[in-house]
């Protein structure tokens, strides 16, 4: 069933009312009080550029998906949702670099043990020669639950059709599936010891790339920002450094009876020939 909570004028057709109900915040966190895990997934007005807006935000599991009318939401029931962001539960995506950006473009300061649905499928996979689109949620919910969905939307959503049926049931499609399409890529990752039941800790790939996708997510979002000096600083000290173990093993080669054989002068061109060194 999908919940759909926004602030403007929405009414479900007869034909829908099975699979959709007008729904509000405080059903929302009555449901979700008690989940330790949650799916989760947003819409925009296009690819992120610190431009498009978000449109909306879906939170759900297999049986249940809330639809929010993100700018129809008034700043409380906005600030409820970034309270369930920052809490303590495991937040399910599909590349969720791109919703850290979107979230945080949005105003969401704490975001915190995110599972990224692409990395487990990228960890599971590396090593083996796949085409691009293999790794697109469109891809691997078919491929595990033989589901399709309707990608191509997503690139026209705006504030005037988000809350168009299709567009909804799109929405909540993907992360219908993200609690059970993670129970399998976990069973496999536990299996090849690339993961435990903590997918956020230190020592397993699993855990690392759920943590260290917040850094790379950062560098994109803010931009790297090099200390040119320093640069030319550490440049000149490798430089030198490199020149330096050069001459030590040149030294170790001459003064070995075996080594010594085999070595051959450097030559450097002048003006005036070849000079030997």
């Amino acid at each position: 069933m999908i919940h759909v909570v926004t602030n403007r004028p929405f009414t479900v057709d007869v034909e829908y009312a099975s699979r959709m109900t007008k729904s509000s915040i405080s059903s929302f966190l009555l449901w979700v009080k008690d989940k330790d895990v949650i799916a989760v997934d947003t819409e925009a007005e296009g690819e992120f550029n610190f431009e498009n807006k978000m449109l909306s935000i879906q939170i759900g599991d297999e049986k249940i998906q809330y639809f929010f009318d993100w700018l129809s939401l008034s700043t409380e029931q906005k600030r409820e949702i970034a309270k369930i962001m920052a809490s303590d539960r495991i937040k399910i995506f599909h590349n969720s670099k791109y919703d850290i950006k979107s979230l945080w473009f949005t105003g969401f300061k704490k975001l915190k043990n995110f599972y990224c649905t692409l990395l487990a499928e990228l960890i599971h996979n590396a090593g083996i020669d796949r085409p691009k689109s293999w790794f697109s949620l469109e891809s691997i919910l078919y491929r595990n639950f033989k589901v399709t969905t309707e990608k191509y939307l997503r690139s026209s959503f705006t504030y005037d059709n988000i809350l168009e049926y299709k567009s909804i049931f799109y929405a909540c499609t993907d992360i219908k599936y993200l609690i059970p399409l993670r129970e399998k890529q976990m069973k496999i990752l536990k299996d090849e010891n690339l993961a435990n039941d903590n997918c956020q800790d230190e020592y397993t790939v699993l855990g690392l790339e759920n943590r260290v996708v917040f850094a790379y997510a950062e560098m994109e979002y803010n931009g790297v920002k090099p200390d040119i000096n320093k640069l030319d600083e550490m440049r000149e000290e490798v430089v030198n450094h490199i020149a330096t173990l050069e001459s030590e093993l040149d030294d170790i080669v001459v003064n070995d009876p075996i080594l010594s054989k085999h070595y051959k002068l450097k030559r450097t061109h002048t003006l005036f020939g070849v000079e030997e060194t």
